[in-house]
């Protein structure tokens, strides 16, 4: 049988005949360098998908770490605009347990206070148009009124919790951040994205039903 020289080529002589397992093993190796760098290349494509993603829809957004941080602001604003302390705690979970459902709410445009922020006063008043609220806000704290009313005062703010229901929600908006939060025309005019001439025009609309229902009361 001839041999190739030792030192020499192998395939200058007759090739070695390799035994079935051999052979299944060299093509499992080949198999895998075939495709390890095709893997390597879609690892990386991965990798960069779930990147944009994570920035997309918030997929790393600290929920446990804004609540630690922000749930007591949370609690005290919708507890300001509800006045109850069990509809601001149910608020407080709506919130978040919604941002850990769908954490992509969060576009990180904004701080996350002022997300929170805005969030937890649309929150209350989507709560304040349910009927049932509406009513019990009206029946309780919609009481006869006597004198007038400054627009800055705690009776005011008991007033126009009973009317946030009958407005839309611009309205509501500019309602709130008035006459419970104390913000200036210019403020409220920031938030909302609108002129403060707009503003005045809201806060005139919502003056009119103060008006109204302290007259019919």
């Amino acid at each position: 049988m001839h041999r190739p020289a030792r030192g020499g080529d192998p395939r200058c002589g007759l090739q070695r005949v390799r035994r079935p397992g051999e052979l299944r093993r060299l093509r499992a190796a080949r198999h895998r360098s075939r495709h390890a760098t095709r893997y390597r290349a879609d690892r990386r494509s991965v990798d960069d998908r779930r990147s944009e993603l994570d920035l997309i829809v918030g997929a790393g957004l600290d929920v446990e770490g804004l609540y630690r941080k922000y749930g007591h602001s949370v609690l005290r604003r919708a507890r300001q605009i509800l006045a109850s302390d069990d509809e601001a705690g149910e608020i407080l979970q709506e919130i978040f347990v919604g941002l850990v459902a769908r954490p992509e709410q969060f576009e990180q445009r904004s701080a996350p206070s002022t997300f929170l922020y805005a969030a937890t006063t649309n929150a209350c008043l989507a709560r304040l148009r349910d009927r049932k609220n509406r009513l019990r806000l009206i029946d309780e704290q919609v009481k006869p009124w006597t004198t007038d009313i400054d627009p800055r005062s705690a009776d005011a703010a008991l007033m126009v919790r009973g009317v946030l229901a009958q407005l839309s929600e611009e309205e509501a908006r500019a309602a709130v951040y008035y006459h419970l939060d104390g913000m200036t025309h210019a403020e409220i005019a920031e938030v909302l994205g609108c002129s403060r001439r707009h503003v005045g025009d809201l806060l005139e609309r919502l003056g009119d039903r103060l008006a109204a229902r302290k007259d019919a009361s």
